[in-house]
């Protein structure tokens, strides 16, 4: 976190430097975040010299209901549809270029906001007692909760580099929070409005036009 803020600190420091952006383009991420993986498309257009709006769907890439790791997360990596239109998602946001003299890198400062609802799938272990050997018994417990709206507000850090002609290769590094809207008073925890941290890292290609 701290070298992601002196890196946007110097970030900041070349605001007196112009970049001229295409009027529209449209982009495809492979994103990872507080939700959960997804692929993210998304149509942009300069709403000024130096300023790119953006907006498009957010597709939940991962849809099989179980927990590849062994954090005993609550909330993070834990979504999962219930059914397929909660696959899909919004996605909302601002990116400000800057210029580099003589560097292929065009640096921006984004906000990105997403939106979805969606379950959750989660596992746990109970630890059950020992053999008689004094071996541990553990047993994996599964919980789900309702559909519930989840809103990730991430600031950060991107990039954009040409690669042949229109095609550019894109990045986005940031750190936000997400606000979770439990209703389900089944779950681990309390139903109630959670905020929590969130990162997101985000790879993909755009196009301009």
């Amino acid at each position: 976190m701290k070298t992601l803020f002196l890196i946007l600190s110097s970030v900041f420091l070349l605001n007196n430097m112009s970049a001229q952006i295409e009027k529209h383009n449209i982009s495809v991420y492979g994103q990872q975040s507080f939700i959960g993986g997804s692929l993210e498309f998304d149509y942009g257009f300069a709403s000024g010299k130096n300023n790119r709006l953006f907006a498009g769907i957010r597709y939940r890439s991962f849809d099989v209901m179980r927990v590849t790791d062994t954090k005993e997360y609550i909330f993070q990596d834990r979504f999962h549809p219930s059914k397929k239109i909660q696959n899909f998602g919004l996605i909302l946001g601002d990116e400000y270029y800057f210029h580099i003299s003589d560097s292929k890198l065009r640096p921006f400062l984004f906000y990105n906001l997403q939106i979805a609802y969606m379950g959750i799938h989660n596992e746990f272990p109970d630890h059950f007692g020992y053999t008689d050997d004094g071996y541990e018994i553990v047993i994996i417990n599964s919980v789900n909760a309702d559909p519930m709206f989840v809103f990730e507000n991430n600031f950060g850090l991107g990039g954009k580099v040409k690669l042949y002609k229109k095609m550019d290769f894109a990045f986005r590094i940031g750190i936000g929070t997400a606000i979770i809207n439990l209703t389900d008073k089944n779950y681990r925890v309390p139903a109630g409005v959670y905020t929590k941290l969130s990162k997101m890292g985000s790879l993909g290609l755009s196009y301009n036009f």
